[in-house]
């Protein structure tokens, strides 16, 4: 992944499709695009490679990796927290050495419930009004007439 500077004047925000967006200096600088875009805006004068980029721009395999060791070093620093709070059973002697300890949970009270009985209810009987016609007033005038 590269980023593209375009130093043309009045460079628009989007071109072919890839935003830009403007710099202190009047550049404008392309978002994150693919090796053949690149090389494509490359290809056209007052398009340059803006170097920045590469030394930020990490591979997914460095990522998982530095997510993969801070996994490892959580998990580690959880099981030492737990052993040393005595919440780790010890192993049985006939357990394989490779089963992680198992981690048991602290007793914790629970408050009874109590549910009451319920009566049924009586069904209710309802009834249907009815219907009222409208009441039509005709029109007024201001001399009292009517239309």
């Amino acid at each position: 992944m590269k980023r593209v500077l375009c130093t043309r004047p009045n460079a628009s925000s989007l071109i072919s499709g890839v935003l830009f967006s403007r710099q202190d200096d009047g550049s404008s600088l392309s978002e994150l695009i693919d090796d053949e875009t690149a090389e494509m805006f490359l290809s056209i004068d007052g398009y340059s490679l803006h170097e920045e980029v590469a030394a930020v721009v990490k591979s997914k395999a460095q990522i998982a990796e530095e997510l993969q060791a801070l996994a490892d070093a959580a998990k580690k620093e959880a099981e030492e927290e737990a052993k040393a709070a005595g919440l780790v059973e010890k192993p049985k002697a006939k357990a394989s050495t490779k089963a992680a300890p198992k981690v048991v949970a602290p007793p914790v009270d629970v408050p009874a419930v109590v549910v009451a009985p319920v009566e049924p209810v009586a069904p209710v009987e309802v009834k249907a009004q009815e219907a009222v016609a409208p009441v039509v007033v005709p029109p007024v005038a201001e001399d009292g007439e009517v239309f």
